[in-house]
């Protein structure tokens, strides 16, 4: 079965931020992304299975390995004279690809690193959002609290002008008690809020390794909200969410070891040689005539356990499974993401438009 197929290399991009025309929001997120420790982790498991597809390539080369003695005989008697023997013995080692398995391994291998490198786009993607989410929820936090104090003090004025009126005997202590309530539930919320921000800013330090500087500046309002243009239709996620990149990649690959494993059954075909270089010189040990003489070739086959292999087969067969069901999950989740978040745009749009009347009222 041909587990390899064509792949969309177009990763999603983080320079969404700039539609907002903010140089602060922009600052604050490519800062996140070079600093927050997620990221750079990310980034190490890219690298790390960058080179171990280079690893996994290395079998389509032959392997090559020698090693040197040099024995010195050394003759009291004076007549022998003085003997100096250098001597190398190489080891070549290759195995024919007769039936695609070591390119098998290497297409695994790059599959894989080709997963890492669809996670490590994911990864930015989240940290760029999880960033202006929070850099929008600071803001938020802070005009709110600024709202919670302005209440505060229209309470406590209403406070005074009942009082004033409860001493006059146009009112009742019960509108002084209630005034009082206010004050007090005015003043609860601004105690949350100024939680809230404290606890907004945190995260935000968090994300961009900088707690607890405490050095954040809060702008004064919220940016203006670009016009959300081209989102496309659902099906589009599947060649712009990395995550379901990556788990395509990472479906083939485990497609890719099911066939490794049934042809681990047949037999390999490996040529092998060895030699023994010598002489009374270090030269001699590079002399291309004796080192063509010396090395023969050898024919070998293994010998394999059928039951062990027969049941990595079956185990890798399982772990396909395992790689398609969790595909199949990614898929319908980034559906349903999909579709909630178009339906959250038209409802929130909806709730913004009824807002505005309220306040205008």
């Amino acid at each position: 079965t041909d587990w390899v197929g064509e792949t969309s290399s177009d990763l999603p991009a983080t320079n969404w931020v700039d539609y907002f025309d903010s140089p602060e929001l922009s600052n604050i997120v490519t800062a996140a992304l070079t600093e927050n420790t997620d990221a750079r982790i990310a980034q190490a498991r890219w690298q790390a299975a960058i080179n171990s597809a280079v690893i996994s390539s290395a079998g389509l080369l032959p392997d090559i390995s020698a090693s040197a003695r040099v024995n010195r005989s050394i003759y009291e008697n004076n007549i022998i004279p003085d003997q100096t023997n250098y001597s190398l013995i190489p080891a070549i080692s290759w195995e024919a690809d007769v039936w695609g398995r070591v390119r098998n391994i290497a297409s695994a291998g790059e599959r894989e690193s080709e997963a890492s490198r669809a996670d490590y786009a994911g990864v930015r993607l989240s940290i760029a959002a999880t960033t202006a989410q929070s850099w929008f929820d600071l803001i938020e936090t802070h005009l709110q609290l600024e709202l919670s104090r302005k209440d505060v003090s229209t309470q406590n004025r209403a406070l005074m002008l009942t009082e004033r009126r409860f001493f006059g005997g146009v009112s009742g202590s019960s509108d002084v008690r209630l005034a009082k309530s206010a004050v007090a539930n005015a003043q609860a919320t601004l105690a949350s809020r100024l939680q809230a921000r404290a606890s907004a800013a945190r995260r935000l330090e968090i994300l961009l390794r900088k707690y607890p500087a405490n050095q954040i500046e809060i702008p004064i309002d919220l940016p203006e909200l670009p016009p959300l243009t081209a989102v496309g239709q659902p099906i589009d996620i599947f060649s712009r969410r990395p995550d379901l990149l990556a788990a395509e990649q990472r479906m083939q690959a485990a497609g890719l070891r099911v066939n490794i494993a049934r042809k681990n059954l047949l037999p390999r075909l490996t040529l092998t040689g060895n030699g023994n270089l010598g002489g009374n010189s270090s030269s001699d040990l590079f002399d291309t005539d004796t080192l063509f003489s010396n090395i023969a070739a050898g024919l070998a086959a293994p010998i394999f356990n059928a039951g062990s292999l027969r049941a990595e087969v079956k185990r890798n067969e399982a772990l396909l499974a395992q790689q398609l069901e969790a595909y199949v999950g990614l898929a319908l989740t980034a559906y349903l993401e999909v579709e909630n978040a178009l339906d959250a745009e038209q409802r929130l749009l909806e709730r913004e438009t009824a807002l505005r009347t309220s306040l205008t009222e």
